[in-house]
């Protein structure tokens, strides 16, 4: 095990950084405050730093661009550039990433991105649909599900209600009838994201699209393959906040530790065999 990156502003160094590619031979990570790109050896040297110019979080690289998402006065919306300059590659009107398949993702929630073999996956998690786009931004297949609405369960109403009541009345002293029912009404009514952009979506080597996400109180790991076949398994990860990674069958998720544990979190792997 080794570091990267010391902490400070100078060149080489990070504040707030978010690791965007590793790998066999480099780290690469922005820096949150800053805005800057820095790729180190795994030794820890640095091999460059590349400083953007607007507000853009680059989430993943591939055959010389960053895709990555552009804060705007609408919300985030996918971005492409190149990783050796941070210089956007123009998208003319018609190109798929501005199509009706992220028409509203940006508005509400940040669009989940990913990478496969061939390019870039966008996904938005509010309608349940999905691109595969090649490394220039050209649609290569979708990938949708209608489900309909992702709302809270009862149960998960209560909890939340009763951890804002706690946290109102410590910072604020305690809400009137009047506001605990909007706080509950809003809780019951909002609709949630069927999977989030914390992680990455993945597509493996057979073309198959990983999503793990959760509706009502579980959490769900979908497979869907090229010609539109799902399988849904379900996962027991209680605390699930979006964080997974996938290696050729296998699934890691980081889940809530049990209450007596002196730790938060645990990490939790699951074996996702195709049913026959």
């Amino acid at each position: 095990i080794g570091e990267v990156g010391p902490r400070g502003a100078g060149p080489g160094e990070v504040t707030t950084p978010m690791v965007v590619d590793i790998s066999d031979s480099s780290v690469t990570a922005v820096d949150l405050l800053s805005l800057r790109v820095t790729e180190w050896r795994r030794d820890g040297a640095m091999i460059r730093t590349l400083q953007l110019t607007r507000p853009v979080l680059p989430r993943v690289q591939l055959a010389g661009r960053w895709i990555g998402l552009g804060a705007s006065a609408a919300g985030f919306t996918p971005v492409l550039m190149r990783s050796r300059t941070g210089e956007d590659i123009p998208l003319s009107a018609q190109a798929p990433l501005l199509d009706s398949l992220l028409a509203a993702a940006g508005e509400r929630h940040a669009p989940s991105l990913g990478a496969w073999a061939s390019g870039f996956v966008v996904g938005d998690g509010g309608t349940y649909r999905i691109g595969a786009f090649d490394s220039t931004g050209a649609l290569v297949r979708r990938y949708s599900r209608d489900l309909g609405a992702n709302k809270r369960s009862a149960e998960r109403v209560a909890e939340e209600l009763e951890a804002w009541v706690t946290d109102r009345t410590a910072k604020k002293g305690p809400p009137s009838p009047v506001e605990i029912s909007a706080r509950e009404e809003k809780l019951r009514s909002e609709e949630l994201p069927w999977f989030s952009h914390v992680a990455p979506l993945r597509i493996d080597s057979k073309e198959r699209l990983w999503i793990v996400g959760t509706t009502r109180d579980s959490v769900f790991a979908d497979v869907l393959d090229p010609n539109g076949a799902v399988e849904r398994h379900w996962l027991d990860c209680p605390g699930f906040e979006g964080r997974w990674a996938h290696a050729e069958g296998w699934l890691a998720l980081v889940c809530a530790a049990p209450e007596e544990a002196e730790y938060a979190a645990v990490v939790k792997r699951y074996r996702i065999v195709p049913r026959q």
